[in-house]
């Protein structure tokens, strides 16, 4: 019973998190969660919202603070090749808004991600086990299909502002 209310306590209760001022948006947002059945292909959709409030460290930057939402629909999937293989594939699209004197709107395609895995330790199938482990090693490449030259005003967006990362 106190594992059960401890469960529910943990998954109501929610706090303020505040981070570095650098780390800003993660433009590659290709990171797999977990990965049930892994002798399975899947496709699938996963969304992300992230809200940030930005403020000025010093008194010269004139009070200016800035809101930001980046919202981004994942296309992405797995084709299993043999037993050991992986193949995956990621395909972003990306909602930014950023309000700070004015409100900067971006959509678009984000950066096409391919990625391969190789099956190095699997004892999914020992039923001996209490443990079950399985240990992936890979690789992959991004495309630059996202844009990444963005300008408003003559000048160029910031980096964390636009769908694609330009490398």
């Amino acid at each position: 019973m106190l594992k059960y209310l401890l469960g529910l306590v943990l998954l109501t209760t929610t706090c303020q998190v505040v981070a570095c001022d650098i780390c800003g948006n993660s433009s590659g947002n290709n990171y797999f969660g977990i990965l049930p059945k892994l002798q399975y292909h899947f496709i699938g959709i996963k969304y992300d919202h992230l809200r940030f409030h930005s403020k000025p460290h010093s008194k010269s930057e004139n009070n200016l603070s800035s809101d930001e939402v980046f919202q981004s629909a994942t296309l992405w999937g797995r084709w299993v090749l043999g037993k050991r293989v992986h193949l995956f594939a990621f395909v972003p699209y990306s909602r930014i808004r950023r309000t700070e004197k004015e409100i900067i709107k971006v959509n678009g395609l984000g950066d096409i991600s391919l990625m391969s895995q190789v099956l190095v330790i699997n004892n999914q199938s020992d039923s001996s086990r209490v443990w079950k482990h399985a240990l992936m090693i890979g690789g992959g490449l991004k495309l630059p299909s996202g844009r990444s030259n963005l300008m408003r005003d003559g000048i160029m967006l910031h980096q964390n502002i636009q769908p694609g990362s330009g490398s």
